[in-house]
């Protein structure tokens, strides 16, 4: 009996224990959980809606854009911040809410100004950005309808031409269209036309490639804008439209020719001046200039008049202007000469060359300050 009664006590004091290490790991999670659990207030159980969550916005004759509310929604018992609002596209332009912290059960507005394409449709949205990390990002989707598109018609097509030159002769540009044509149909574009009649155009180029489903094709029309011997002045602007098989012209605006007869011309700068700051550095410079004219191929170069001491070395860079656009950028190796005292200027010629008949030399003064010399430069350390 004794041994019995013992293994009673000693079990019943283990299974004491035991009830009680479960207690205090019960209150300890309890303890942790309540902690993480979300208080009024918080952001971790906040979720926001947009409505409507998709609009749909059709192309008015009385007015190019519409004006669309949305209505932003805090549905939880926690705050809720916006905190940015993202346009994809000019076409949809959002003003600023009129809240940007929504309490429990508060909304607020958000005006988007909405203008449609004049053809075609367009899918985008305005992105509405909140701190919760439930809902990062709300959508607000926008489908804006023009008028219908209908094959065929025009998909890409030049702003402008410009056409620049000094000799009428040589003038011209290529204005390309790019137009969507069912398969199989004879080719839409059958020319250009232009409003002025000492300018003509001339197709110069034809390709054909898949259209955007099995029905269609792409083709690309090429033509040649050349004025004739006959245009006067230094500026004349013209229209040039597309002509096509169809009765109404092509919904297309038409493409300004701009034409500039240009006057031969070369700029370059009327002095240059050169700082150096060691005789043993090399000491850059550069010049720059232009020469709008038929004259090809170009041929400069640089050279110091009289002047051992400054050693050229000079490199062309030929730009895309309607005529030349070149710059000369170079060094120059120098050791002033021994009739020359340090920091002071000295007076040099930089002489232009080219092959051009009214350009075949330019002189342009070099005024050149030379270092300090070394017994200068010490003593102005010195004395620092």
């Amino acid at each position: 009996m004794t041994i019995n009664y013992t293994r009673q006590r000693v079990f019943l004091r283990a299974l004491g224990a035991v009830l009680a290490l479960f207690a205090c790991v019960s209150m300890v999670t309890a303890w942790v959980l309540g902690r993480s659990a979300p208080t009024s207030g918080g952001l971790h159980d906040a979720t926001v809606s947009v409505a409507p969550a998709e609009t749909v916005v059709e192309a008015s004759e009385e007015a190019e854009s519409s004006r669309i509310t949305l209505t932003v929604s805090n549905e939880s018992p926690s705050s809720v911040r916006l905190k940015e609002i993202v346009s994809h596209c000019g076409c949809t332009v959002p003003e600023l809410p009129g809240k940007t912290v929504l309490d429990p059960g508060e909304s607020t507005t958000i005006v988007v100004k909405v203008t449609p394409p004049s053809v075609g449709e367009r899918r985008t949205s305005v992105d509405i950005h909140t701190a919760s990390p439930n809902q990062l990002v709300l959508y607000a989707n926008f489908l804006l309808k023009g008028r219908p598109l209908e094959v065929p018609y025009v998909v890409r097509s030049p702003d402008a031409l410009p056409i620049r030159g000094t000799d009428l002769g040589k003038m011209s540009a290529v204005a390309e269209f790019e137009c969507l044509e069912l398969a199989g149909t004879a080719p839409w574009a059958t020319g250009a036309d232009i409003d002025d009649d000492q300018i003509g155009a001339s197709r110069v180029g034809f390709d054909e490639r898949p259209g955007v489903t099995d029905e269609t094709v792409r083709r690309t029309y090429r033509f040649e804008v050349r004025p004739s011997s006959a245009v006067r002045g230094e500026r004349r602007v013209a229209f040039l439209r597309l002509r096509t098989t169809s009765a109404a012209e092509p919904p297309l605006k038409p493409v300004a020719v701009d034409i500039a007869l240009l006057t031969p011309v070369m700029a370059v700068p009327e002095r240059v001046y050169l700082q150096l700051s060691s005789v043993e550095a090399e000491n850059k410079f550069r010049i720059g200039f232009i020469v709008r004219d038929g004259f090809q191929p170009l041929e400069v170069s640089v050279e110091a008049v009289d002047d051992p001491w400054l050693q050229m070395a000079t490199s062309e860079r030929r730009g895309r202007d309607s005529g030349f656009a070149a710059e000369l950028s170079g060094r120059i190796l120098c050791a002033p000469p021994p009739d020359e005292t340090g920091g002071r200027s000295v007076k040099r010629v930089l002489r232009v060359r080219t092959n051009h008949p009214d350009w075949g030399r330019i002189d342009i003064p070099l005024f050149i300050r030379l270092p300090p010399e070394p017994q200068a430069r010490a003593s102005e350390a010195d004395g620092g």
